[in-house]
């Protein structure tokens, strides 16, 4: 037979040995290309076997749906894209049982796809990426992981994965998280760039006149600092037109730091129930100066910082052993 994208694709007319499924299919290749694509094919040619006319017959234990699959993977013939998670699970499991590395990693991309598409939860993509060493399928459900707060916090359903992993993998993992926290955090504390945030499209505000002054209600209140409620934590009188920073912007970087020790991610600074809690203190509802724009200004600047933070977290990189 020819090699034609057919469900008998992989019966060639040279072929030199048979492979039987556990379901009767055969299929008729050839020893040359499974020695180069599998150690474990290659020690099987020594087995005594039955045969079929004049050929070697080598039995095994996947059905020939699964055995097809593989085989695809290993000649340069139409390859059908893997949708489901069973049917890339079982592919995986004969390339590792024949030590097949090359179909291994021919099947990153689709378990990363259904990563994305939903079809596969991080928890058990991150894994079964550390059983079978894909680091882009680890390093992707990584991100995915931290942006849930509970993500090692007793899933409902364990990842039947999950028992097999070292504990290197879940060391590596929790250190991710605390290097993206630290990272996020840095960027929450990072006064110098706040200064020099002058980016006016990306945070929809309308510049109106030059200087920091015109654009953060806590650079620019002109109340007293002896007001108890509504305190300047910090001089900054040596920057033109500004008088320092008031104690409601240091209150709105605490608690936003402890949203992202849950979940290191942009998303976390901007939430509206966060930016009321610090408007509606009584220091900030009280003053003239700051109610009237410090809802406009800290959402305005929260959205910043998150652009900020994502970026600076994504810099952060996941220790892989392989």
């Amino acid at each position: 037979m020819s090699q034609h994208d057919t469900p008998h694709a992989l019966s060639f007319a040279d072929a030199d040995i048979i492979l039987r499924s556990s379901d009767g299919s055969t299929f008729r290749v050839h020893k040359l290309v499974l020695k180069i694509a599998s150690a474990g094919f290659a020690g099987m040619f020594t087995l005594p076997d039955a045969t079929t006319g004049a050929l070697p017959v080598v039995d095994l234990t996947e059905d020939a749906a699964s055995l097809e699959k593989l085989l695809r993977r290993c000649y340069p013939v139409a390859r059908p894209p893997l949708t489901t998670l069973a049917d890339i699970l079982t592919v995986l499991a004969a390339a590792e049982k024949y030590c097949m590395g090359h179909v291994v990693s021919m099947l990153e991309p689709d378990l990363f796809g259904l990563l994305r598409s939903g079809g596969l939860a991080p928890l058990r993509a991150y894994a079964l990426a550390f059983l079978h060493k894909l680091p882009q399928l680890a390093r992707e459900a990584a991100r995915l992981l931290i942006r849930d707060p509970n993500y090692l916090h007793h899933p409902y359903n364990m990842p039947a994965e999950l028992k097999d992993i070292p504990a290197s993998a879940v060391y590596a993992l929790t250190t991710y998280h605390t290097q993206c926290v630290a990272a996020a955090h840095w960027a929450v504390d990072d006064r110098q760039w706040m200064l020099r945030l002058c980016d006016y499209d990306s945070i929809d505000i309308e510049k109106s006149t030059s200087g920091p002054s015109s654009l953060w209600a806590w650079l620019q209140c002109p109340e007293s600092n002896s007001t108890p409620a509504h305190p300047m934590r910090t001089d900054l009188s040596y920057i033109p037109d500004v008088s320092g920073l008031r104690e409601w912007w240091y209150t709105y970087n605490r608690r936003a730091k402890m949203r992202l020790d849950a979940a290191p991610i942009g998303d976390a600074v901007t939430s509206p129930s966060l930016i009321h809690s610090v408007v509606s203190d009584v220091g900030v509802a009280s003053c003239t100066s700051c109610s009237s724009l410090a809802w406009r200004d800290l959402a305005a600047y929260s959205r910043a910082l998150a652009k900020k933070i994502d970026e600076d977290v994504s810099k952060v990189e996941l220790w892989l052993p392989f």
